[in-house]
């Protein structure tokens, strides 16, 4: 499965390096008990180990939703503009608010869950609402969505830092020579590189 594909490249790339046999066959048997022991108890178990099925197993399948709806924005957010995807996540947060009761009220004897969800709710739709007015203003920053929105008043004029492009090995190491044992800032990126 794909969630043993990488402990078992790794367990392989190991035994690749080191030519031990023995402890190749160690690790990938203790590999295959730590996997399958657990499965084995729960399959004997006859499912008394397992919890018992009730509400709690669509709350949980309602929050996996929504997480795999966030990371299927996550993973278009490349590809789409950047305004976009905030309101796209916007759509999500206020749609998920909405089903955490955020806008119902609350009965008057209401437990303490029902409280902290419809806390959680309102949280959301509040992040959901300024992640939808920035993307309508043209912000592009999820963590900052309302900083395009704020009244412009006289701004402290920073002074820019003097940066330069370096365009080989060369360069770098001129530039270097001239600061004189100074310390120099080196932004090395690639616009094709999210990460």
């Amino acid at each position: 499965s794909p969630c043993v594909a990488a402990p078992l490249a790794g367990a392989l790339l190991y035994i690749g390096q080191t030519h031990d046999v023995v402890l190749g066959g160690v690790a990938l048997f203790a590999l295959s008990i730590g996997m399958g022991v657990p499965l084995l108890m729960v399959g004997a178990s006859a499912g008394a180990l397992l919890p018992k099925a009730g509400a709690w197993m669509n709350a949980v399948r309602n929050l996996f939703g929504v997480i795999m709806l966030g990371m299927a924005i996550w993973l278009i957010g490349p590809v789409i503009p950047a305004t976009l995807q905030m309101a796209l996540y916007a759509a999500l947060l206020i749609v998920s608010a909405i089903y955490l009761h955020a806008l119902d009220g609350l009965p008057p004897r209401a437990t303490a869950w029902a409280k902290l969800w419809k806390g959680i709710g309102i949280l959301l739709l509040i992040y959901g609402a300024a992640l939808l007015m920035g993307a309508l203003a043209g912000n592009h920053n999820p963590l900052q969505p309302l900083a395009g929105l704020r009244a412009a008043g006289p701004a402290a004029a920073q002074p820019a830092l003097p940066f330069q492009r370096i365009r080989n090995v060369a360069e770098l190491e001129s530039v270097l020579k001239q600061a004189q044992g100074k310390y120099v800032m080196l932004d090395f990126y690639a616009d094709w590189c999210l990460s």
